[in-house]
């Protein structure tokens, strides 16, 4: 069985190569709201809200949407193959998609502010993390020694800290990464989560913790699968709801389009 590696320092963890505050501001600048969201979110649902908001010219050649999500992490003025106009109609898409979900009680934002953190930047820090590692960056394993440090002093820079205790932080690390996980579909993110609070579980946690497993492998099935439809560029079959897709209310005339 493939081992995941926990985002926390190990024996085969890469020596450190800046300092954590110096790492951080890398982590929290791949966090960019339009790429966390295309990569997020699946083509279907993308779709779907595109029609929602009546971005129909969006839905005139759908395939041209597509785009590989590590490219796209990696290198994000890729966006502009769009071109501009479908790129910034795009982008209001991805951010109404992302603020709705923001806004569930399923997002970590949610969480964070109930757990009452201080730091608004810990969640994108943390999703930032699970882009690094779902695009197998070779800087990801570096987001151990910024959680150590985190989790030891509670301040890694005037951007990203965390308030509270040690078992504290440790609780409130544990839940974000564990809800980040299921999120992402981020299995690093999960263990991670997992074995910080490993020693506040209780046996009644079991079932709670078999459908967050079972959850965050599904959605990272789901989510490999909506990345390699976005990185061949093309679909296989025409979108309609026999197939799944649901696009929104009904499109109107070209007609009534124009009015």
């Amino acid at each position: 069985m493939e081992q995941v590696p926990a985002l926390l320092p190990a024996a085969d963890t890469p020596s450190p190569i800046a300092r954590p505050a110096q790492t951080a501001a890398f982590f929290l600048a791949s966090f960019d709201p339009f790429v966390f969201s295309y990569c997020t979110f699946d083509f279907p649902t993308i779709l779907h809200h595109v029609a929602e908001l009546h971005e129909y010219e969006l839905l005139d050649r759908p395939e041209s949407l597509l785009i590989s999500p590590k490219s796209l992490f990696l290198q994000s003025s890729v966006r502009f193959r769009f071109g501009y106009e479908r790129q910034q109609r795009l982008a209001l898409v991805l951010q109404s998609l992302l603020h709705e979900h923001d806004e569930s009680d399923r997002s970590p934002v949610s969480c964070a502010h109930a757990l009452g953190v201080a730091c608004p930047l810990l969640v994108p820090f943390l999703r930032g993390v699970c882009l690094s590692v779902e695009t197998q960056h070779p800087f990801a394993p570096q987001a151990a020694y910024v959680l150590e440090e985190l989790l030891a002093s509670g301040f890694v820079s005037p951007a990203l800290y965390l308030d509270g205790d040690y078992g504290d932080r440790r609780n409130t690390l544990a839940q974000l990464l564990q809800l980040v996980a299921r999120e992402f579909g981020s299995r690093s993110a999960l263990v991670t989560g997992l074995l910080l609070g490993k020693e506040q579980a209780t046996p009644q946690d079991a079932v709670a913790v078999g459908r967050l497993v079972n959850h965050t492998l599904a959605t990272a099935d789901r989510r490999r699968l909506d990345w390699s439809l976005k990185a061949r560029g093309a679909m296989r079959q025409k979108l309609t709801p026999k197939h799944g897709w649901t696009l929104g209310p009904p499109l109107p005339s070209s007609g009534q389009r124009k009015k």
